[in-house]
């Protein structure tokens, strides 16, 4: 619940109080989830690994590049959203194809 339901409500609410900071705060999530996509890798027997500090030094140059009025809502939400998006989509599908994640079941997955 802490790694996705409760950053997805804090983000909601930041742009909810805030609504004018929700279009540089979309371009931010893409330009993270786009250089977290460049950086990350397949590891065979690990699964996808990412530097973790390459994630939150991009929201941050997004949120200082972008020109909105509140800097750090931009940095918080693309931060969070755009790992999120990045670790959740494409990179699975990778995984399944190459086999390096073999799903048995829904509840049993084992990596090799």
């Amino acid at each position: 619940m802490g790694g996705a339901i409760i950053p997805t409500l804090v983000s909601l609410y930041l742009l909810w109080k805030l609504p004018s900071a929700t279009l540089y705060t979309l371009i931010g999530i893409v330009i993270v989830a786009t250089i977290a996509h460049l950086v990350t890798k397949l590891v065979k027997g690990l699964g996808i690994a990412t530097p973790a500090f390459i994630p939150p030094l991009t929201a941050a140059l997004a949120a200082y590049i972008l020109p909105s009025g509140a800097p750090t809502i931009v940095a918080y939400v693309s931060g969070v959203k755009g790992w999120f998006k990045h670790s959740h989509g494409h990179q699975q599908i990778e995984l399944l194809r190459n086999s390096v994640l073999k799903v048995k079941s829904v509840f049993d997955a084992q990596i090799y």
